[in-house]
């Protein structure tokens, strides 16, 4: 499977570009851990040595460029330009798939699954280059199906087999690996951004990842690059003595000056979101916003922290099911404002989508 521009060795190498055949178990490694030789989408201007690994290729001057995302900037501005291409057209550039050959052939999923749940990983981590290959605020996760070079059968039989699971559809698909899946590409998931403060949880969903992701850009939009805001930084998964907030910003003393929670409904929701909020109201933020998946979800919101299963009501009232978020009016010290995650980015956000 693939786009139809590999070709066999020829032309010039940028010295960038590995030189010469790789040959027997790495060349295995390397065909199993790339994506270029796969991928369904590639730019019009360039092409690709059809062996490992993978060399892309100028097709206006035959210049070899690395397969790495500072390799295809070059390569596609050698003789092009970035803003010509379509950005979907620019696959992923290679996975961090560590598994052997002999665990590969052993495995009951084929390469194109296994290298489907390790980009799915990937993204989920924010191990790509958000500008060029993917951002999971703005990519649908259709485009990594593409970039790997898997088929909608293989596709849904990780769905049926629980490896793979799906957390939404809108404003764009988003996938998460279950435990399953993490084992069978034989990650450990307390490696990288995988676990702990500054990081996340272990059970995140690719979707909350995405809310925390756009939550974090828009307070630094808001609090920090302003010059006549306090805000110096912001900080994702911030520590706190009750807990972590999703997002914070903080100021030179490292005060809290605004403060995120992407909430996720789930059945422990009476008793975490009013929670969350007094985690939020501890800090006296400027501003405590509310990131939710959709309208119900914050409606789900205001009833929990209206009549919680202890203490008093943290909000005073609640609103028609018919009101989007956005318009409800309340100033506390834990909820100043409600978005849902597709409002908050379409329409909230400055950054446009990446090139």
């Amino acid at each position: 499977m693939g786009v139809p521009v590999g070709r066999t060795a020829s032309g010039s190498a940028d010295p960038a570009a590995a030189e010469g055949p790789i040959e027997g178990s790495v060349a295995g490694l390397a065909a199993a851990t790339a994506t270029i030789p796969h991928t369904e989408r590639f730019p019009d201007c360039l092409s690709y040595i059809d062996e490992p690994p993978y060399p892309l290729v100028c097709d206006t001057c035959e210049t070899r460029y690395a397969a790495t995302p500072e390799g295809m900037r070059r390569a596609i501005a050698c003789h092009h330009s970035l803003d010509a291409v379509d950005r979907a057209a620019i696959p992923i550039c290679s996975l961090d798939l560590q598994l052997t050959s002999g665990e590969r052939a052993a495995s009951p999923y084929s390469d194109a699954q296994l290298r489907l749940l390790a980009a799915v990983y990937m993204a989920h981590q924010q191990r790509f280059d958000h500008q060029l290959e993917y951002d999971i605020v703005w990519d649908s996760m259709t485009n990594l199906e593409a970039y790997v070079g898997i088929d909608t059968d293989e596709v849904q039989e990780l769905l049926d087999d629980g490896l793979l699971r799906v957390d939404c559809r809108r404003p764009h698909k988003l996938y998460t690996v279950t435990p399953d899946g993490r084992d069978a590409i034989g990650v450990g998931h307390r490696e990288g951004i995988a676990y702990g403060d500054g990081t996340g949880d272990l059970s995140e969903s690719s979707l909350h990842v995405a809310m925390v992701a756009v939550g974090a850009r828009l307070l630094a939009e808001e609090f920090v690059d302003p010059d006549d805001q306090p805000g110096t930084r912001v900080e994702r998964y911030y520590g706190v003595d009750d807990g972590r907030l999703d997002a914070a910003v903080l100021d030179p003393d490292d005060a809290v000056v605004a403060a995120l929670e992407a909430e996720r409904i789930n059945n422990d929701r009476r008793e975490a979101i009013p929670a969350d909020f007094d985690k939020m109201a501890a800090c006296d933020p400027e501003a405590a916003w509310w990131l939710v998946k959709t309208r119900g979800d914050g409606h789900q919101v205001l009833r929990a922290l209206n009549d919680p299963p202890d203490g008093e009501s943290r909000v005073s009232r609640t609103y028609s099911e018919n009101m989007a978020p956005r318009e409800y009016r309340l100033e506390t010290p834990g909820l100043t404002a409600v978005y849902t995650f597709e409002y908050a980015r379409d329409t909230l956000l400055d950054s446009e989508q990446p090139r």
